[in-house]
């Protein structure tokens, strides 16, 4: 692993109901940070809001990086779900770099307007400080028949046409991971944030939602530091959506 520290120790397991679980349950001797827990197959994988996270044994990514922050003041934490958003779309891009990457609000990434990868974090905070935060992610890598969803999930073979190796997509991914996440500890936050705006999914175009059971549109602006979407509505004012609270319909 060409790393300094994410990924120097990995967990592997044949099977576990969640790798974020797994690692949460670690003690800290355990669990220094920068462990990766990597699993074969989850048999209760989630995804945010406890959705299903659908994974064939041993064709796709399912693991969780264990990161302990301590010295990051607890408002910047969307700052590093951003981070981790970016290594993860950073990574796809590097290995399929004809495809159109984006990162659809609030944990998605997408190719091609298909859901390839889930990004679901968790923290666990004590005295107003960090003790970890885990970045369970999970990406299709050689899967090629899944169930119906609405986000029409699609895979790394799907669109490469190629078998590809999980090891070197993992420590792809770790790197990518430990050079934002420095980024993140140096307090660039300001970098975070353009950077993040440039694979923002939607970005300045208008989408259509459903906010308390009514259906309207509006241009989706960016996203703010809590996490909040920004949506400019017809008469020019600026509404924010808490995770859950709004519906984004797509075409597809």
């Amino acid at each position: 692993m060409n790393t300094l520290f994410i990924g120097q120790r990995i967990i592997r397991l044949k099977s576990v109901e969640s790798t974020n679980n797994f690692a949460a349950s670690l003690p800290l001797a355990e669990a220094p940070e920068g462990t990766v827990v990597i699993a074969d197959e989850q048999t209760n994988g989630r995804g945010q809001f406890g959705r299903i996270w659908h994974s064939a044994p041993g064709l796709n990514i399912t693991a969780t990086v264990v990161l302990r922050p301590k010295s990051l003041p607890l408002n910047k934490v969307y700052q590093l779900n951003k981070a981790i958003a970016i290594a993860v779309a950073m990574t796809i891009k590097n290995l399929i770099p004809k495809a159109d990457i984006k990162i659809k609000w609030p944990n998605d990434i997408y190719a091609n307007n298909h859901k390839m990868s889930g990004i679901l974090t968790e923290n666990n905070i004590r005295g107003g400080q960090f003790v970890s935060y885990l970045a369970g992610i999970g990406i299709n890598v050689n899967q090629v028949y899944f169930p119906e969803t609405e986000s029409h999930p699609i895979s790394l073979k799907q669109i490469a046409g190629i078998e590809f190796n999980i090891d070197e997509i993992l420590s792809l991914l770790c790197k990518e991971i430990e050079v934002i996440y420095l980024k993140i500890k140096s307090s660039r936050f300001e970098e975070i944030t353009t950077e993040y705006e440039k694979w923002l999914w939607k970005k300045d175009e208008e989408v259509r939602f459903e906010f308390n059971g009514n259906q309207t549109s509006g241009i989706l602006r960016s996203v703010d530091d809590f996490g909040e979407l920004q949506v400019e509505t017809e008469n020019h004012r600026i509404m924010s959506f808490k995770h859950g609270s709004i519906k984004i319909i797509t075409k597809d």
